[in-house]
């Protein structure tokens, strides 16, 4: 198959609004999930996140979007271009991410590991943020491409695409409390925040991490009581729980925050850790979620970040 030659005027353009569209506000989620057939007619080194026409309701100040390979971060794109604009505005592509090899430099791409792209493994998903403001977005006209970029702006279209299997806005959820925690060695402290719904019987929560140490380990702790506990076990933080806490310390849930400092993981709330087993929540509790993580400052120690608090319905 011979590969398209994909060629740029403006990628960025100011045109009339879009019909229809579906509005995603700071603190909210775009994710997109995909897959990846890896038998490519030529072998991609950038991979692009598009939108195509859409409205920006109020000025977005930074645009970040963060690939992950299942619950592995593998890097954050963010771009402050047209931060302060207002009005429609063609995010084609908004953001991207590239090989260590690629040249293509348009709109503050990120470099990633491609390994589990080029082989085809990657349970592939990217969240996309806003900073401030809002983006109606028509979600049935984001897409994902593949290129062999030959310049900072420009190459050949790489096929097959990726095949999108979900695209869907998730709202913020919980209550944020004792916080802000004590600051790490990144000078910031850690943050967490849940999205998702609040209704037990959906099972649909995640949990986020922020502004962690790099390459940090840790993993996520729960409990219905509330607590405030200053350097616990020597830690440089404070433990916001109290009563009987849960540890996600099972397979797959003890985390590295990679160089991004992020870790998420999504929550089988049939299956909610405590010491004395596995139990359901359901709707009328209140359940208390923190993140443990290791550190260095200077010396090696450990660190909170704030918590959140749900009401389950």
């Amino acid at each position: 198959m011979r590969s398209e030659l994909l060629r740029f005027s403006l990628p960025f353009v100011l045109l009339a609004a879009p019909a229809a569209a579906d509005v995603l506000n700071a603190g909210e989620i775009l994710r997109v999930d995909f897959t990846v057939n890896s038998n490519f007619n030529i072998q991609p080194n950038t991979l692009k996140l598009n939108f195509g026409l859409i409205q920006v309701v109020s000025p977005f100040g930074t645009r970040s979007a963060a690939l992950y390979d299942g619950s592995t971060l593998l890097g954050t794109a963010m771009s402050s271009s047209f931060g302060t604009h207002m009005g429609a505005l063609n995010l084609d592509p908004s953001n991207s991410f590239t090989t260590s090899t690629s040249p293509w430099t348009f709109g503050s791409p990120a470099t990633v590991d491609f390994t589990s792209i080029l082989n085809g493994t990657i349970q592939g998903r990217i969240e996309f943020t806003l900073a401030t403001g809002a983006m109606d977005i028509p979600l049935g006209q984001v897409n994902l491409s593949f290129l062999r970029a030959t310049n900072g702006s420009g190459g050949s279209v790489s096929s097959p695409s990726p095949t999108i299997t979900s695209v869907e806005i998730i709202s913020t959820i919980g209550a944020s409390y004792c916080g802000p925690g004590v600051p790490n060695s990144t000078g910031n402290p850690g943050v967490i925040q849940a999205s998702g719904s609040v209704v037990a019987a959906n099972d649909i929560v995640e949990l986020e991490v922020l502004d962690l140490p790099p390459n940090s380990f840790g993993f996520f702790l729960n409990s219905q009581t509330q607590g405030m506990v200053a350097n616990p076990g020597g830690s440089q933080g404070t433990l916001c729980l109290g009563g009987s806490i849960g540890r996600y310390v099972g397979p797959g849930q003890i985390f590295n925050s990679g160089a991004g400092g992020t870790a998420t993981l999504m929550l089988s709330l049939g299956s909610t850790p405590t010491p004395n087993g596995p139990v359901a929540v359901t709707a009328g509790q209140t359940w208390n979620f923190q993140c443990w993580h290791r550190d260095a400052n200077p010396m090696i120690t450990s660190n909170f970040t704030d918590a959140v608090s749900i009401l389950f319905q």
